[in-house]
């Protein structure tokens, strides 16, 4: 008894899913859906902002960790920007 009413919730969860990859294909088919924008697109002002000292490192004898520190941008984005 107890296996069939935990089967319920189970079932609705993936009906859930399914609706949901459903209406996600719809809006890609019109052009609608574009997923999640990373941080680079997001903010685009900030990046550009810090690109200079990273760009510039070795003459204003900054680290990456350090300007990461500075811009609050990750090392990893810093070097995905460049």
């Amino acid at each position: 008894m107890i296996t069939v009413l935990s089967g319920i919730p189970e079932f609705e969860a993936d009906k859930i899913k399914k609706r949901q990859l459903e209406g996600i294909e719809l809006a890609k088919q019109r052009g609608v859906y574009k997923g999640r924008l990373n941080k680079l697109y997001r903010q685009p002002k900030r990046i550009t902002s810090c690109s200079l000292p990273f760009n510039n490192r070795y003459t204003n004898k900054l680290t990456v960790n350090e300007i990461s520190d500075i811009t609050k941008i990750s090392s990893a984005t810093l070097y995905r920007a460049d």
